[in-house]
């Protein structure tokens, strides 16, 4: 057994609540775990609730979290595993003296002028009426500068029809990035077939969770987007091989960790080509934060392992 092993309960405000088509969110709560090996090197992890992903309660990770603390094997886990894998994860052996500029989506709940250019911005849909919202996305795209890229995010919202209608509305506007999870659940022959004989692109995110790894995605066929969220999968070595073997296709994507589990979150960002969905502005300004985590762009490894020691007797 290690020499130490700890977990602490946390409850992170939002600046302001966010909105999808899975409901309100104004605050992250979960727990963050440490492990300090007998040599002295320590690790980290977290496990969350995580509006429209989550089916366990804050007691089901503090029960498992306890015996975890007593010595228990990490198979014996069913929630916490992904916190488990995450302290065992090659990625904190990352060399903070070689690091790499990591790019995010700028998260946009309204329809707010964009005057930079190349930015990669997100926005969720599947919020009203479908005719009023794809006039309101449109107007919004022909407002913006020629090299901003939008993904539009719709949380399992739309059906079949609305989704062609989308596609009607977008199709060959060179400013969209992708229309992440526009259907519920785990993509059926129908969706799998409209993505691979359609010039449209279309990312996953939820069905990955669903399936519990993006491996069984690409087995299934998929030739769009992954959406991964590597804080819910419960192998993160594993995650990050996937998105090494498939960078082009790989969008790494924040559930609002704590700054411990959002510095591992960034030291799987460096493996994608892709523009990551890290965008941490709902946190700025809390005390807990880490400076380094609200830089532009991101330059990872980010946190030292001696800063996150230090943040963890502030929680």
């Amino acid at each position: 057994m290690s020499e130490i092993r700890e977990f602490k309960r946390y409850n992170l405000k939002f600046k302001t609540s966010t909105k999808s088509a899975h409901g309100a969110w104004a605050e992250k709560e979960g727990l963050i775990f440490m492990e300090k090996s007998e040599s002295g090197v320590s690790t980290f992890g977290e496990v969350g609730i995580v509006t429209g992903f989550s089916k366990h309660t804050l007691g089901d990770l503090i029960d498992e979290a306890k015996a975890w603390v007593l010595g228990g094997r990490i198979e014996r886990y069913k929630f916490i595993q992904p916190a488990l894998s995450c302290l065992k994860s090659d990625l904190w052996n990352q060399d903070l003296n070689h690091q790499t500029e990591v790019r995010y989506a700028k998260m946009f709940q309204d329809f707010g002028e964009i005057n930079e250019p190349n930015q990669t911005i997100k926005k969720k849909i599947g919020l009203e009426d479908i005719k009023i919202e794809i006039k309101k996305i449109t107007s919004w795209f022909d407002k913006m500068p020629v090299s901003t890229r939008v993904r539009l995010d719709a949380n399992e919202s739309l059906n079949y029809e609305k989704l062609l209608r989308w596609m009607d509305a977008l199709y060959e506007n060179p400013k969209l990035d992708f229309i992440e999870q526009p259907l519920s659940g785990i993509p059926d022959d129908k969706l799998l077939k409209l993505v691979e004989e359609n010039d449209f692109p279309v990312a996953l995110d939820e069905s990955i969770f669903a399936l519990g790894k993006p491996s069984k995605l690409l087995d299934m066929g998929w030739s769009g987007f992954f959406v991964l969220k590597p804080s819910l999968l419960e192998d993160w070595d594993e995650t990050i091989d996937f998105i090494k073997h498939n960078a082009n296709k790989s969008v790494v994507s924040t559930v609002y960790e704590s700054p411990f589990g959002f510095e591992a979150l960034l030291r799987v960002c460096r493996f994608s080509n892709l523009v990551s969905g890290v965008d941490r502005s709902i946190f700025f300004g809390n005390a807990l934060e880490i400076e380094s985590h609200h830089s532009v762009p991101f330059l990872v490894p980010s946190a030292s392992i001696e800063e996150l020691e230090i943040l963890w007797d502030k929680f």
